[in-house]
């Protein structure tokens, strides 16, 4: 059996279609776990009145203490031999839970389904290649580069339920960004092979995506270090047990690159067109190992860092304000896709009426 876990906080919008797409699964045999985490809307009603139409579908009310700890509850309770996590404002295909099981064998432990991000411009696939591994070095040399791509989403994958409850594996509470990355890397310490698909069975809403969603949230400088310092931890543990030198340049690239996109790009000062340097960006790197900015994967990420911390800064300015005009660029595009796309679809429904 299944366990599907779902944190459910104000998704009044989204658990309908949710909760539907997985009682549709053409796999049967599964149980659902309802966290109701002090929600201030219908949802708790609403995951009630499924409640009373299928005895697989169970539901726990609890006060809000974010998706993290409803996450724990729902482990706590879950009865299955396999696990797997669902978000409320997201969906499954019908095959979602085929797909997964399908590649189960005595030697899997982690199972990896593809997914569609749903966007404003339209569906984009994201496809694994399908992989099959056979022993723990060659998984995690595995996950950290043929599937690296969007590993750290918990949602399209399926865990051993014996594995994460023999080795106490939960999620932290104290971190609201990157947590479910933490408990994939924990359980890698723990398996033998890992499967991939390159079928897409999980829809990541990000249409309309759920305002009250801990993605959307915004957090302070020191929460945010706070978070990367335990994700890079979390990779560098890993690193230390099994001496993977890609790890260590993971590691590298993932804290690096995480400071200049989630602290120094949401906070410069843009005057005339031009950004001026972040301020003490060293202080960021308290506690940590020496990292290598020559493992930063984006050119323009590696080329800023690489000035800075050589003191040329007329170099790391020059690759910030690159880097930015081709967020800019890229935003705009976007941007003015979907406005076509929208004045398209009305045209159409004009034409129609």
């Amino acid at each position: 059996m299944i366990s599907i876990i779902v944190p459910v906080y104000n998704a009044q919008k989204y658990i309908k279609r949710c909760v539907e797409s997985i009682v549709n699964q053409s796999y049967q045999k599964w149980e659902l776990i309802l966290i109701d985490d002090g929600s201030k809307d219908d949802s708790s009603l609403i995951c009630d009145e499924f409640k009373q139409t299928d005895s697989r579908i169970h539901v726990i009310h609890t006060v809000n203490q974010g998706a993290s700890a409803a996450r724990n509850r729902g482990l706590d309770e879950a009865a299955g031999d396999y696990i797997t996590f669902v978000d409320a404002d997201d969906w499954v295909e019908t095959n979602h839970l085929e797909v997964l099981l399908n590649q189960i064998n005595s030697d899997i432990d982690l199972c990896i389904n593809s997914f569609i991000a749903d966007l404003y411009y339209g569906p984009r696939p994201y496809q694994y290649k399908t992989i099959k591994t056979h022993d723990n070095i060659e998984s995690i040399n595995s996950f950290f580069t043929l599937l690296l791509q969007h590993s750290q989403f918990l949602w399209n994958k399926l865990f051993k339920s014996s594995i994460i409850k023999d080795n106490h594996i939960r999620f932290n509470t104290s971190i609201s960004l990157g947590e479910d990355n933490i408990f994939i890397l924990e359980y890698l310490n723990y398996i033998k092979g890992l499967s991939s698909s390159s079928i897409c069975t999980y829809h990541y809403d990000q249409i309309d995506e759920n305002p009250f969603s801990l993605g959307r949230r915004k957090r302070s400088v020191d929460a945010i270090t706070y978070q990367l310092k335990n994700n890079c931890e979390a990779i560098l543990k890993l690193y230390d047990k099994y001496n993977i030198e890609l790890l260590y340049e993971y590691a590298s690239d993932y804290f690096y690159t995480r400071i200049f996109e989630r602290i120094f790009v949401p906070n410069i000062d843009v005057k005339c067109c031009l950004a001026d340097l972040p301020v003490a960006p060293l202080k960021y790197f308290e506690d940590l190992p020496q990292l290598k900015v020559e493992s930063i994967s984006n050119s323009y990420i590696r080329s800023f860092w690489k000035g800075l911390l050589d003191g040329k800064k007329l170099t790391a300015k020059f690759y910030l304000n690159i880097y930015l005009l081709k967020l800019w660029l890229k935003t705009k595009i976007i941007k003015i896709v979907v406005a076509v796309k929208h004045a398209f679809r009305n045209a159409q429904r004009n034409a129609f009426l």
